[in-house]
C-alpha cells in the first residue's frame, strides 16, 4: 500500500502474544548479510503471513535487493526451508517467538526440520541501520532484535534481525465488557495453555499487557481496565 490503511484506526489492542525474530537463514558460510543475497536463490513463507513472508519481502524490496536476485519465491514456512535443504535455494526464511522479556526463544516446526539435517547453518546478520534507515523511509515500525550465542539451539554467534509484536486486535465497538472479560482470561489461561502448546509459553501478564509501552493509545478500554486490575499497569 502506497499510504496507511484508514481502516486501522478503527481497531484496538486486546493483548500482544509475544515478540517475534523475523530471520533469513542459509547453509552457505559466505552469506553473512542482506547484501550478500544477490545473485542468489531466496525463498520464504507465503506472502499473506506477514512474519514468514510479507516483512521479508518488504524489506528486500526496501533495499532495493529483489530485482538482484538470481531468484525470489514465497512457498510457505515448510516448503521454503524444505527448497534450501534440498538445494534449491541459497536463502530461507524462519520465524522465532518470545515474551516481552525476550528471555527465552520459541522455535517453530521449520527450525527443527533444519536442524535436524545436522548440517551447519547460520542465521544471516542484519545490520542495525538497515532496519532503522528502512524504518525512517517508510514508516514501518520494525524493531531491532539482537540474539546472543546460545539463545537459540545451535546457535554459536551473535545476530541481529528485524522483527515485530504479535497483536490481537477487536474493532473499537467491540464491547468493553468484553474485551476486559477475555483480557482477564487470557492472563489466566496462559500457564495453562503452556502444558500442552509451546505458543501458550509467551502468553504471560507482562507480555499480554506490554502494548502499554508505546501502544498505550490504541489499548481498548476494556482490556486496559483489566490489566489495571490484575496489577500489570499503572
Amino acid at each position: 500500500y502506497k499510504k496507511p490503511l484508514e481502516e486501522v484506526k478503527n481497531y484496538r489492542i486486546i493483548g500482544i502474544m509475544g515478540v517475534t525474530g523475523n530471520v533469513f537463514v542459509t547453509f552457505d558460510d559466505a552469506i553473512l548479510n542482506p547484501n550478500d543475497f544477490v545473485g542468489k536463490n531466496v525463498v520464504t513463507g507465503l506472502l499473506t503471513q506477514n512474519e514468514w513472508g510479507m516483512h521479508h519481502r518488504m524489506l528486500l524490496d526496501g533495499w532495493g535487493l529483489t530485482k538482484k536476485l538470481k531468484s525470489y519465491s514465497a512457498l510457505g514456512p515448510r516448503a521454503n526451508i524444505q527448497a534450501l535443504i534440498d538445494g534449491r535455494a541459497d536463502v530461507g526464511a524462519l520465524v522465532l517467538f518470545s515474551p516481552s522479556s525476550f528471555d527465552k526463544v520459541i522455535t517453530p516446526g521449520p527450525f527443527k526440520t533444519i536442524r535436524a539435517t545436522k548440517r551447519k547453518f547460520h542465521f544471516v546478520n542484519i545490520p542495525e541501520n538497515m532496519i532503522r534507515d528502512y524504518n525512517k523511509k517508510t514508516g514501518a515500525i520494525f524493531e531491532v532484535r539482537k540474539y546472543k550465542p546460545g539463545m537459540i539451539p545451535g546457535q554459536t554467534k551473535a545476530f541481529t534481525t528485524f522483527g515485530d509484536r504479535l497483536l490481537l486486535s477487536a474493532h473499537k465497538d467491540f464491547p468493553e465488557e468484553l474485551a476486559y472479560e477475555l483480557a482477564k482470561l487470557w492472563v489466566k489461561m496462559g500457564p495453562i495453555v503452556a502444558k500442552v502448546n509451546a505458543m501458550g509459553k509467551m502468553w504471560d501478564g507482562k507480555t499480554l499487557a506490554s502494548a502499554v509501552e508505546g501502544m498505550k493509545d490504541r489499548l481498548h478500554p476494556g482490556a486496559l481496565r483489566a490489566y489495571k486490575e490484575l496489577g500489570l499497569v499503572k
